[in-house]
C-alpha cells in the first residue's frame, strides 16, 4: 500500500499463506478501514542494507519514529529456544 492506502502490488500469497497459518484472519487487500482498525504488516527486504543505511532509507516520518523508539530504552534480543516459554500463554 502507499501513503494513501492504495494496493501497489497484488497480494503477497507466500505471507499472506504464512500469517494464516498462524492464526491470522485474512480480509483481502481493503482500502481505509472498512471493519474498525487495520492492521498492517509491513515487510522491508534488508538486503544489502546496513545498519547506517537502513535508517537512511526511512521517510521523515520513519526516521523520527525510530529516534523516538530509541528513547524508550527497549533493547531487542534473538531469543534461544529454551526462552520461549516466556511468551507461552
Amino acid at each position: 500500500f502507499n501513503s494513501k492506502g492504495d494496493p501497489i502490488s497484488t497480494e503477497k500469497k507466500e505471507l499472506v499463506s504464512m500469517l494464516t497459518n498462524l492464526n491470522y484472519q485474512f480480509d483481502g487487500l481493503q482500502k481505509d478501514y472498512p471493519g474498525g482498525e487495520g492492521d498492517w504488516h509491513f515487510v522491508k527486504d534488508l538486503d544489502d542494507l546496513t545498519e547506517e543505511t537502513l535508517l537512511k532509507s526511512f521517510t521523515k516520518q520513519g526516521k523520527s519514529l525510530v529516534k523516538k523508539a530509541k528513547t524508550f530504552g527497549i533493547e531487542l534480543h534473538k531469543l534461544k529456544r529454551n526462552e520461549l516459554y516466556k511468551f507461552k500463554q
